[in-house]
Parts: structure tokens; sequence; C-alpha cells
């Protein structure tokens, strides 16, 4: 899906204001037209939330990119008609994504009875993903710091990695939790 249309998806839910390479939200801008910017820009640049968000297409990172989500969540759309499942992130080849303070959620609802070891029931009742909540191309990276959650992805890996191509991911305090996948 072309990037103004994304956008047009977006609208409704979001809205982030310009800052130099910074963004923090407000009535300005749209948060997808942050990430066009920084990925149309020069320099690497910073995202700060400000409130939850439904994604309903793939946000790709052609920049480096830090997203601040002030403890919020980045979700993916689940409607009455269709949900999204596919990837929620792709990061580009030689880019880094670094996220922190923010809880990117695949859309698995965990029901039933609480497994011990997983601490959450097995039964998924939300969206069953085809995609990975973040996913690599090439060498691109992945930075989860303090804060940072990606969490309830059914279906899928919760972040591929294409480490055969040199893509990295690094834990500095972030969680990988309550995911499932036949994949691994």
């Amino acid at each position: 899906m072309p990037l103004a249309q994304l956008m047009q998806c977006l609208r409704p839910t979001y809205s982030a204001s310009l800052s130099s390479s910074s963004f923090t939200c407000g009535p300005e801008i749209y948060w997808a037209d942050a990430i066009a910017a920084i990925n149309s820009g020069e320099a690497e640049g910073t995202i700060t939330l400000t409130g939850n968000m439904k994604l309903a297409e793939t946000i790709t990172i052609q920049k480096s990119v830090t997203i601040n989500g002030n403890g919020y969540t980045v979700a993916r759309a689940d409607g009455a008609r269709s949900s999204f499942t596919g990837a929620m992130f792709q990061v580009a080849a030689g880019t880094t994504l670094t996220l922190e303070n923010i809880h990117a959620d695949g859309g698995a609802k965990w029901t039933g009875e609480i497994n011990p070891v997983l601490l959450r029931g097995t039964t998924n009742e939300g969206i069953t993903a085809d995609g990975a909540i973040i996913k690599t191309v090439g060498n691109g990276n992945i930075i989860l710091n303090n804060g940072a959650v990606v969490e309830n992805n059914d279906g899928s890996n919760a972040i591929f990695l294409e480490t055969r191509k040199g893509g990295t991911l690094t834990l500095n305090g972030g969680e990988i939790i309550n995911n499932s996948s036949a994949a691994g």
C-alpha cells in the first residue's frame, strides 16, 4: 500500500507534530507523516507517542528511528470484517528501529486455563497473524530498550530477523513475551 493511503488509514487514530528530526504528538502532523518525514530526510529521528494507536498496514522504516512510546501501545487493527495480520513494522536493510517504553501488541487474546509455564491461557480468541510484529530485511537492526515489550503475536514469529544477511536484535531491558509460533 502506498504511504499516502497508509496515512489515511492512520489519521483517525493518531497524530504527531514536527520538531526538527524529533516528533512529539499534537494536532498538526500524523504519526505516519512523522515516519514519512524521517524516511525522506537525511538524519535519523525520534518519534514520541502520546496515545495508543492501531496499525492497518505495515510501516516500513527506511531510515534509523527511535520510537519512544511513553508507555502507550501500538497494536494491529482488529475490525469487524477483517483484521490486519501482516508485519507491523518492517526494518529496511542498513537501518535500525529502536523501541523504548512501548508495547507492540500483535492482537492475540489469550484465554482458557492458565498454563503454569506460560502463565497465560493457550487459546487465542484474537488475531492470528501472518506476519511478525517486527521484521528485518537484510541487515536491518532492532533494538528493544527499557520498557519495550513485543507481545501477543500468534501464528507467526514475534520478531523475524534475516540473520544470514546480518539482521540483528539487541535487548537492552526490552521483553518479548506471550507469543506463539510454529516457526520458532
